[in-house]
């Protein structure tokens, strides 16, 4: 009897301390962050909806703390979080939490957004915005005069807000989490904590992605946390998670209040993991026991964070291969342009040769006729006269044939070229040929300015990196356009048929979106010199690359 009088002392010690009438509302704010290590991630920092969490998912939290006593604290939480956006971040939850005879009621709604600073690193700012009810269960309390803090105690309505910031290079993480920039009492009409008195929290975070041939091991990650505490009944915290989304997960941590942590999470199937999770308490308070089930929506776990790296060494060797390959490139389109030139200069000496046998055609027609009108209309006083200027028509009538024979021959020689048409007795045909020699030519010169010249691996394409999938190979992708509706998709790709290029779509895994690409290939090598020559100039519009990692 005396033990367990004790052991009941001990307890109303430790709620008055934590729970105490100017302290009560900050009940929300004594959770553990063991219990948010892989979900409701939001509840940890705000942001962490779009930091940490890959997909969409509702979890079910019941947590035991401070075993063996009579009226310990307990804490049930249902919440739906995830990733609804390449930057955005949502939660929303409820909960209810008890301790003896205080109850807390509560719903929480949290959003988050990213801002990309550069290609290595990013902004995210987050909220949570609370509602809770403060009251007692009067069916628990045996005397309420006995205690004076619960015999005065008026119940509460409050509304919290909480704002986190974390900033992203690479793997890296660190930010803070005001857990009650404001707190607002609706029934009093006050601010409930000074400012002196906000709680506050700084954390760090790497994450290491396990890139493994094994299929188990697929899509694992390894992530380090540590939070400092100010104004809190913790001091600091840290934890390590192993997450192998085809098999579940571990984690394990020391907190300065409820002691050191391990935990189990184990997938059922695709969509259903169930957890639990044991602290061992200090200060004699006892252990704590911490059950969970989680739903997922995705069609299969996966942690296919995108990380905001630098463009890897494979991109500088493509660069520096771009550089070595220019010379031969403008080289070869030289000897093009000279071909060119030269066909231009033949086609202009034939067309001169073209021109002067038309001339001497023209003129040896005209001789012709007045020839034979100076035989009809002349007196012919001899048949001697008559035969000479028959003579001489036949002549040259036999001239011009020849002349014309060898202009058809000419013409029929640059037909076999593809520069000319058949030039009978006319020659424009030619001037055309010589004109679109010309244009070639011109074309062939701003081919040679495009050309890609030796750019810096800053200067190189757009990337994003998703996870391969079931429906995604993995490869690279050069993504053109990218839509939420099927028949915008199918109209575009249509579009882009008649250009003469063979576009398809595939649908992002966590975005939803329709992504329609034009070229696929294993090398990034291929998709960027795609790229640097407008996909051999069929496309000059905006595009990026899509990598898809094993």
């Amino acid at each position: 009897m005396c033990r367990k009088q004790r052991h009941i002392i001990i307890l109303l010690c430790t709620v008055t301390s934590l729970y105490s009438q100017d302290s009560v509302e900050k009940i929300f704010n004594r959770f553990s962050s063991q219990s948010f290590v892989k979900q409701n991630t939001y509840l940890l920092n705000p942001t962490f909806t779009v930091v940490n969490e890959t997909g969409k998912s509702i979890a079910i939290l019941s947590r035991n703390s401070f075993i063996g006593f009579e009226g310990s604290p307990v804490l049930n939480i249902l919440g739906f979080s995830g990733k609804i956006d390449d930057n955005i971040g949502a939660g929303v939850g409820i909960y209810r939490q008890r301790i003896g005879v205080f109850t807390n009621f509560g719903a929480i709604a949290n959003y988050a957004y990213q801002i990309k600073l550069n290609a290595k690193s990013s902004l995210t700012l987050g909220f949570n915005f609370m509602f809770s009810h403060f009251d007692i269960d009067r069916t628990r309390i045996v005397d309420p005069a006995s205690d004076a803090v619960i015999f005065n105690f008026q119940e509460k309505t409050n509304i919290i807000l909480q704002t986190g910031l974390n900033y992203n290079y690479g793997k890296f993480n660190v930010g803070v989490n005001l857990r009650d920039a404001v707190d607002y009492n609706l029934k009093e009409g006050d601010f409930i904590t000074p400012i002196s008195e906000k709680s506050f929290s700084i954390h760090a975070q790497f994450t290491e992605p396990i890139n493994s041939n094994i299929k188990l091991l697929e899509d694992g990650l390894l992530r380090f946390f540590y939070s400092a505490n100010y104004n809190t009944n913790s001091g600091s915290t840290g934890n390590v998670l192993l997450d192998l989304p085809k098999l579940g997960w571990v984690q394990g941590g020391y907190d300065d209040f409820f002691g050191t942590s391990v935990g189990l999470g184990i997938r059922l199937s695709q969509k259903v993991a169930v957890s639990y999770v044991y602290e061992t308490g200090k200060n004699d308070l006892g252990p704590t026991s911490e059950l969970g089930i989680v739903y997922s929506f995705a069609k299969k776990p996966s942690n296919n964070i995108t990380y905001n790296t630098p463009i890897n060494s494979e991109i500088e060797t493509i660069d520096e291969d771009l550089k070595n390959t220019e010379p031969k490139i403008i080289d070869a389109e030289k000897v093009k342009k000279d071909s060119l030139n030269a066909k231009q200069i033949k086609t202009a000496t034939t067309l001169n040769d073209s021109i002067s046998i038309n001339e001497k055609i023209k003129a040896l027609q005209i001789q012709i006729d007045s020839l034979k009108a100076i035989n009809k209309s002349k007196s012919i006083q001899n048949d001697k006269d008559s035969l000479s200027i028959n003579d001489k028509i036949k002549t040259n009538q036999s001239r011009k044939d020849s002349l014309s024979l060898k202009n058809k021959r000419i013409a029929s020689k640059y037909k076999k070229d593809s520069l000319s048409t058949e030039n009978k007795t006319k020659i424009p045909q030619n001037e055309k040929d010589s004109l679109s020699i010309k244009e070639k030519i011109k074309s062939l010169e701003n081919e040679k300015d495009s050309l890609p010249v030796a750019k810096k691996v800053s200067d190189l394409p757009k990337m994003e990196i998703i996870k391969r999938t079931d429906d995604i190979e993995a490869g690279f992708y050069l993504i053109v356009n990218v839509f939420s509706n099927e028949n915008y998709a199918n109209s575009f790709m249509e579009n882009l048929k008649k250009d003469d290029l063979n576009p398809n779509y595939f649908i992002h895994p966590t975005k939803k979106y329709r992504y329609v690409y034009i070229a696929y290939a294993k090398s990034q090598r291929e998709i960027i010199k795609l790229i640097y020559n407008n996909v051999n100039g069929k496309y000059v519009h905006d595009k990026w690359i899509l990598k898809v990692e094993d």
